[in-house]
């Protein structure tokens, strides 16, 4: 899930993330090329909500292309309840 973007919409989406589906987020990171990297816990899947300037926001698994079966069941129900909550 990409959106291309500012910063500004990426705090409104970690914001609502927080009021709306109850995201605690764990570990915040800004990278170099401004690049930020918040990550959080969806049941006992280690996700993220990144902001790229380049790509904009996403949200994915954190450990992208490693993540095990049970992460990426976790983030399709994250996935799923977002399109439930909108």
């Amino acid at each position: 899930m990409s959106l291309q973007c500012d910063t500004s919409n990426f705090y409104t989406t970690a914001d609502w993330l927080r009021h709306e589906i109850g995201i605690s987020f764990c570990h915040k990171e800004k990278k170099q090329d401004d690049i930020i990297c918040w990550q959080f816990y969806f049941g006992r899947a280690n996700a993220m909500l990144k902001y790229d300037p380049l790509s904009g926001i996403s949200l994915c698994p954190a450990e992208m292309n490693q993540a095990t079966f049970e992460e990426k069941a976790a983030f399709k129900m994250l996935t799923d309840t977002m399109r439930v909550v909108c």
